[in-house]
């Protein structure tokens, strides 16, 4: 049911009434007694689950919001196993999903609150517009409230630290409250809320009697809870340039634009959402609450919201009391897992291959893909991907490196301001790093987001489809080096691949031998180096921060790792005659000229894996796989060794 204003107002007023709120409870167990739920024993036991398993989840109340403390007794997990379950029995309450995740912990996360002093102290005649800015997402709940109700024009990190709804970051109602969705017009926060109390969700015709009684909100079936759309608001985020004076250069800075680069994908064409992956689907369905007892599984999304924090989320593991968390180390351990699976397993397809010895330099092809929906890193512009490459003899001796981390965690190689991006890597300085580095009106890196005017570099991993061209290319655009690299996002010439290939070409030492190469790909959400502007400052909370960071787990996530063995000879020096085309490959046929003497064709797929091998006593064809995608094609006929990688249409 839909209330009007008068009404609206009229139930507010009422649920800062002890009394009234009181005989509303009574009238809901009166209402659940008369059959409307499972029998005693069936509804979470002989206990009341809203009162033993709302942990320290507030149950605060304003005239707009409702804290999620209030959403406990119907959707946290069900002892007795009878809802909010899989076809297996395994939970998939939404409270206990979410409650370690970052967006429960938004408001509480101790880096978040250290980099907007930072920015304050940057740029204090701005500390308002900063503080009000970043609540808008961190803690919507609070700092819509206030805006809402007329409180004031700016709604501050003071107001935040003594306001439950605040504290409660992107609760229950953060998402579920928003109204149809502003797409790209949402940014920085500004996304609607409804104001007539009511939650939207993906349940058609939605029994809201239980959820009345006990929030006072009406659940109402709206499909843009599973639009991408309902994320744009808080990850579509600029800033307004300033000057060393705190002066306006009028221009603005896209600081995120997670989805702006997600609608330049092939994932929106598709309708792949952002819920596809950070909501997964629950296989067969689930109850979606233990009352009334008549409800039956129907399609439901995991309320897992992993995105690729590891290190802040151990860090805040380890800090649960005073960070006044109402997560446990289970909860943080189980969401922890999960950011590490999505990172290794639904983020990077990667492979390393050998593609043999010229001019006395061994030549290495690492090929790497975007698997994410948007650019890989995505999000705040602190997070990287670096690739370490290592080459050792065949007793274990280090003969060439390129990139790693030494034991505090900072990239070895890395140039003092920044490290330009890379096609070919050839000295042991050189580190590819895959990032954002945002410059000042000076020219001169920065990590303060007010004074950030554009980037110096940004070699992020595009998603599958990415268009220079697309509408959104001011917002999502690739810069620096990597404007020259012409097999970033371009297959057989052809944009939108979502991939790069690096090779590296290694000076051997002049002595035969087995040789080991290994490269490993590393994600690191909360680099050190990026700490060192805002550690320079003396505030509470950065210096309440750099105590938990420095004592934090801050090693970085593996990604991907590959190697390749190869056998080193002095005296061979290939000039490549080997031809291979068309490519991209049209109809699967493959020819291949050149060899001397015949050869051995190996065919891999995209992950590295060999699928193929096969004989040729001439030149002549070979047929490639007939699912589309891209193949590494390796020729050796006696006096050479070429790779190829080929993209079948």
């Amino acid at each position: 049911m839909i209330l009007n204003k008068d009404m609206s107002l009229k139930q507010r007023n009422n649920r800062k009434n002890p009394a009234i709120v009181a005989f509303v409870l009574i009238a809901g167990v009166i209402f659940i007694s008369f059959g409307f739920v499972p029998a005693e024993g069936k509804y979470h036991g002989s206990i009341s689950g809203s009162v033993l398993r709302s942990g320290i989840l507030t149950t605060s109340v304003g005239q707009y919001f409702t804290g999620s403390g209030n959403c406990v007794a119907c959707h946290d997990t069900d002892p007795n196993g009878l809802s909010l379950v899989d076809a297996s029995g395994l939970d998939v309450s939404p409270v206990n999903d979410w409650r370690a995740t970052m967006m429960a912990n938004s408001a509480k996360d101790p880096f978040w609150k250290a980099k907007v002093k930072h920015e304050v102290l940057s740029l204090p005649m701005h500390e308002e517009a900063i503080e009000n800015t970043c609540t808008g997402c961190h803690a919507p709940q609070g700092n819509k409230e206030f805006h809402m109700t007329n409180a004031g024009d700016f709604y501050s990190m003071q107001m935040l630290a003594g306001d439950a709804l605040g504290q409660d970051g992107v609760g229950c109602m953060g998402c579920h409250g928003i109204e149809d969705a502003q797409g790209e017009v949402a940014e920085n926060g500004q996304q609607l809320y409804s104001t007539n109390q009511v939650a939207y969700g993906n349940f058609p015709n939605p029994w809201s009697g239980p959820m009345i009684a006990q929030t006072d909100f009406s659940p109402v079936y709206s499909a843009h809870m599973g639009e991408s759309e309902l994320c744009a608001g808080c990850h579509s985020l600029f800033t307004q340039t300033y000057d060393y004076n705190q002066q306006a250069v009028g221009s603005t800075f896209f600081e995120q634009a997670t989805y702006h680069e997600w609608l330049n994908s092939v994932y929106d064409e598709q309708g792949t959402e952002c819920q596809s992956c950070h909501m997964p689907e629950v296989e067969g369905g689930a109850i979606i609450s233990p009352t009334p007892n008549w409800l039956f599984p129907q399609p439901f999304k995991k309320h897992h919201f992993v995105g690729g924090n590891a290190t802040m989320l151990k860090l805040m593991k380890e800090n649960i009391e005073a960070l006044d968390i109402s997560a446990s180390e289970a909860n943080y351990d189980m969401v922890i897992q999960r950011t590490i699976d999505q990172l290794q397993m639904q983020s990077l397809e990667a492979s390393f291959i050998f593609s043999g010895v010229q001019q006395d330099s061994a030549v290495f092809d690492l090929g790497l893909t975007n698997l994410a929906g948007h650019k890989f890193p995505s999000g705040y512009p602190s997070r990287l991907l670096t690739v370490e490459m290592v080459v050792t003899d065949e007793f274990g001796n280090e003969v060439f490196r390129s990139g790693g981390l030494d034991e505090d965690n900072n990239i070895i190689g890395r140039d003092a301001d920044y490290e330009p991006h890379y096609d070919v890597i050839r000295n042991e300085d050189e580190v590819q790093i895959y990032e954002m580095v945002m410059a000042d009106v000076n020219d001169q890196p920065t990590t303060v987001l007010e004074h950030a005017y554009y980037p110096l570099k940004d070699n992020r991993l595009v998603p599958l489809g990415y268009s220079s061209s697309h509408f959104t290319g001011d917002t999502t655009k690739i810069a620096g080096r990597v404007l020259n690299d012409n097999n970033f996002n371009f297959l057989g010439g052809i944009e939108g691949s979502g991939t790069d290939n690096l090779q590296f070409r290694v000076q051997l030492p002049n002595a035969d031998g087995l040789y080991t190469a290994t490269v490993r790909v590393f994600y690191q959400s909360l680099p050190p180096k990026w700490m060192e502007e805002m550690f320079a400052l003396e505030a509470d909370e950065i210096n309440t921060f750099k105590a938990m960071f420095e004592a934090a787990d801050q090693s970085p996530v593996l990604v991907w790792e590959g190697t390749a063995d190869f056998l080193n000879d002095v005296t061979e020096t290939t000039v490549s005659s080997i031809k291979v085309g068309p490519n991209p490959c049209l109809n699967g046929k493959l020819s291949i000229s050149g060899l001397k003497n015949g050869g051995e064709v190996r065919v891999y797929n995209g992950q590295g894996k060999l699928i193929v091998v096969e004989r040729m006593q001439n030149n002549g064809e070979i047929a490639l796989p007939s699912i589309k995608g891209v193949y590494y094609v390796q020729i050796n006929d006696g006096m050479e060794t070429k790779v190829e990688k080929i993209l079948r249409l």
